[in-house]
């Protein structure tokens, strides 16, 4: 392994560690933000500064590039910074250190990148940002990097033809270590823009650091905060550019796959219901070098594959591990890189239509899980696996609610009066039986979906919770009256949210 490749290896850990720090598995971000500006008075409360107002946000937009220091050397602008940081630690909430600060450290990250920039020889082809041609270069990177990372904070700065694409990630919320609790990502790099032409990027380099509230405080005030609901936030996905060769390989695996079994001596296909997980997806995104894998849904919650490699046929994909000979089988196999034994069977979803698919297990259905309701009732309900029950929301509708315990529960709606059935949902959150109407996360997809139970009309996105969609309903709680529908769920970033949604009627 080359020192490069093992620079890489070893950021790549640290960084998938601050990732993992935080409570529920693999899915990074902090845990603790501030809901308000710190005043010129107070020290920051929390490792990570509120969204910018619509002041700062006039100030992102218009402020000039930041400037090359031409008339400081490194060592002038070491020692800058070197005060500014100690003036910052002595007087944290002090707007003045805080500006002095800022404006030492870019000061410093540009000259660094300017001298790297002197050595440097791309070894690989640089990445392209399509879509956002007329947009500045900052706002290009920040919309279409700095949004697909899962950070408290990104932000972006330019001078000249060179780049720097900050990310903040805050210490958790029970760690009291305000000086070293943080982690600080910078990536450098050239730029280069073209009118009417996809920005490309040339990464130099990365670097990781420990820093303090009062770092974060500076440097975040005028950082550009995603939006939770856009369309473009993806959480949990890294920028975390593969290189061409591990790339070539990963785009050479099928996009879908679909879960088979063992059954009667030969492969079929799994019966597909919500949360069965009978299905994963290899997300890839060539002009970026990028690639991501979902075990859940193509818009589901998706994992950063880091490292990909290959030895005989087995593709070894960041912690998973894929065993298929493309040229002699059909049938893959999936499993962690930890698991013992070969992994779970599945096929490419290209080639599924040549199995068959398995009958589903019936079994009759005990009076007290459909007492009293319709045979059409009944009916959904002999389909459920696991456990099941059947409630009459009023007369004539039905809740029809199958699980196999988390995270493979769903629901179905029938109502009888006019032979309508719902399609699956996966976890419903409130009904009102008046209107018809239920809030639901849709097939496990990601964010949670407000929609009408029959005709799937969508009202609202609300953010993506703390854990899997296989565990909102232990996170979301949820009341539906006279057309207003109420939340309250622990978001991305452990806070705990309450929403209002207004339920247009039914037209």
């Amino acid at each position: 392994m080359s020192a490069k490749r093992e620079g890489r290896v070893v950021l790549s850990l640290l960084l998938v560690a601050v990732a993992c720090a935080c409570p529920g598995g693999a899915r990074s971000g902090p845990n603790a933000i501030a809901d308000q500006p710190p005043s010129k008075n107070e020290a920051p409360a929390a490792a990570v500064p509120p969204a910018p107002s619509p002041e700062h946000v006039a100030q992102q937009e218009t402020r000039p590039e930041v400037a090359p220091e031409a008339q400081e050397d490194g060592a002038q602008l070491e020692a800058r910074f070197e005060a500014a940081e100690k003036v910052l630690t002595l007087r944290p909430s002090d707007t003045a250190a805080q500006d002095s600060f800022e404006h030492a450290w870019i000061a410093r990250e540009l000259h660094l990148l300017r001298e790297e920039l002197k050595e440097h020889e791309r070894d690989e082809p640089v990445l392209e940002l399509d879509g956002c041609a007329a947009a500045s270069a900052r706002e290009c990177i920040g919309s279409r990097i700095g949004r697909r990372f899962d950070s408290a904070w990104y932000r972006v700065e330019t001078s000249g033809d060179a780049f720097l694409l900050i990310f903040f990630h805050a210490r958790l919320h029970y760690d009291n270590d305000r000086k070293t609790g943080n982690e600080l990502v910078v990536f450098r790099g050239k730029l280069e823009a073209n009118k009417d032409a996809p920005l490309r990027l040339d990464l130099v380099s990365r670097s990781e650091a420990k820093v303090s509230d009062a770092v974060g405080a500076a440097l975040g005030r005028r950082a550009a905060f995603p939006d939770p609901k856009g369309a473009d936030t993806r959480w949990g996905v890294r920028f975390e550019p593969l290189s061409p060769e591990e790339f070539a390989l990963v785009d050479s695996l099928p996009d879908e796959w679909v879960g088979l079994i063992f059954n009667n001596g030969k492969y079929q296909r799994m019966t597909e219901a919500p949360g069965d997980r009978a299905r994963f997806f290899i997300i890839k995104e060539p002009k970026l070098r990028m690639a991501y894998l979902s075990r859940s849904e193509r818009e589901g919650a998706f994992e950063a594959l880091p490292e990909i490699s290959k030895e005989g046929d087995t593709y070894h994909l960041g912690r998973y591990r894929l065993r298929w000979k493309s040229n002699t089988s059909d049938v893959g196999f999936l499993a962690t890189e930890t698991a013992e034994g070969e992994g779970e069977p599945y096929v490419p979803a290209k080639r599924a239509n040549a199995y068959k698919v398995a009958e589903p297990e019936r079994s009759s259905v005990p009076g007290h899980e459909a007492k009293g309701a319709p045979e059409v009732v009944r009916q959904v309900v002999a389909q459920c696996r696991g456990t099941r029950w059947a409630e009459e929301l009023r007369p004539g509708l039905y809740h029809v609610r199958c699980g196999c315990g988390s995270p493979c529960g769903y629901s179905t709606f029938v109502d009888v009066n006019s032979g309508r059935t719902s399609p699956t949902f996966w976890l419903p959150l409130a009904v009102d039986a008046e209107r018809q109407r239920v809030a639901i996360s849709t097939r496990g997809q990601l964010p949670i979906r407000i929609v009408d139970m029959f005709d799937g009309k969508e009202w609202m996105l609300i953010r993506r919770p703390l854990e899997p969609t296989g565990e909102i309903s232990n996170l979301v709680e949820a009341s539906f009256s006279d057309g207003q529908l109420d939340l309250s769920y622990t978001d991305r970033r452990g806070n705990s949210v309450r929403e209002t949604v207004e339920v247009p009627p039914i037209e």
